[in-house]
């Protein structure tokens, strides 16, 4: 019997791709907690907002863009500059036992 060692549940499949079975064994992992295991060990590629991950990607004028264009301005805690973004994509929102490891970072700011 297989059991995820985050969410607990028991006999998870694994019948997905050949390297995506071996991540999922090898680390004793469901596939929604492996997603974000990933997201704890990459932080660069996302920023956390209200407990729900966002993909910020570059500024388009392609018709496939996150939100459908919307513009989004984001105010991070750190040091980094405030954002204006019309290309956010939502990665869902963080499972609770994964919220210690991946805490809020930034605001949107309403205009």
């Amino acid at each position: 019997m297989t059991t995820c060692k985050e969410c607990g549940i028991t006999d998870f499949p694994t019948d997905y791709s050949e390297r995506t079975k071996i991540k999922l064994l090898g680390h004793s992992l469901c596939f929604d907690c492996n997603f974000w295991r990933e997201k704890v060990e990459d932080r660069h590629s996302f920023t956390i907002i209200e407990g729900n991950c966002y993909c910020i990607l570059p500024n388009t004028n392609s018709r496939m863009r996150g939100f459908g264009g919307r513009k989004f301005i984001i105010e991070f805690f750190d040091e980094r500059p405030t954002i204006i973004t019309h290309n956010l994509w939502h990665q869902g929102e963080i499972p609770p036992h994964f919220r210690d490891r991946l805490q809020d970072e930034a605001n949107f700011i309403i205009p």
